[in-house]
């Protein structure tokens, strides 16, 4: 199972609330401290970072969001990178 879980590296709760409006998905608060916890554990180096974290926490991937960014042509399955991760 893939969970996408929306962590904001917004300045004020207002741009939070605002750009979390237009997601379909879940998100930390934004005054979670389990941000800051992650942010550690990632070491995001932009915006957006989409990290791979496993069942047991460890990070998988901090390059998850290139699935979605780059068809080189042959048939695109975007998560394919992310369920190899899972086998």
């Amino acid at each position: 199972m893939l969970e996408i879980i929306y962590i904001s590296g917004d300045g004020d709760e207002e741009t939070f609330d605002s750009h979390y409006a237009t997601m379909p998905w879940l998100a930390i608060p934004f005054f979670s401290l389990k941000i800051k916890e992650l942010e550690n554990k990632c070491k995001p180096n932009g915006t957006p970072t989409l990290a791979v974290i496993g069942k047991d926490g460890s990070v998988l991937s901090l390059e998850g969001r290139d699935c979605f960014l780059f068809d080189d042509g042959k048939e695109f399955d975007p998560l394919a990178d992310l369920k190899a991760l899972y086998k």
